[in-house]
């Protein structure tokens, strides 16, 4: 499936504010009840950019690639 670099761009910086929303409260929460629904979201979201990642060009893809890794040593992954 083939998704417009605009839509895949926009789609992919939401998803970013809430995998750092959720990061920032594994961070400072990671006691917290819902901790593990916040990690499982956080993967989710990241599996959903990588997949994004492919419409964005290669220059922009590589940025995003940064993201992607950083994140994932954030979460553990």
């Amino acid at each position: 499936m083939s998704i417009r670099r605009e839509k895949a761009l926009g789609r992919m910086k939401g998803l970013a504010a809430r995998i750092e929303e959720h990061l920032d409260k594994l961070a400072n929460e990671p006691e917290n009840l819902a901790a593990e629904h916040w990690r499982f979201e956080t993967v989710n979201r990241i599996a959903q950019v990588e997949a994004l990642n492919r419409h964005v060009g290669a220059k922009t893809g590589a940025d995003w690639e940064q993201k992607i890794t950083a994140w994932k040593i954030a979460i553990g992954n």
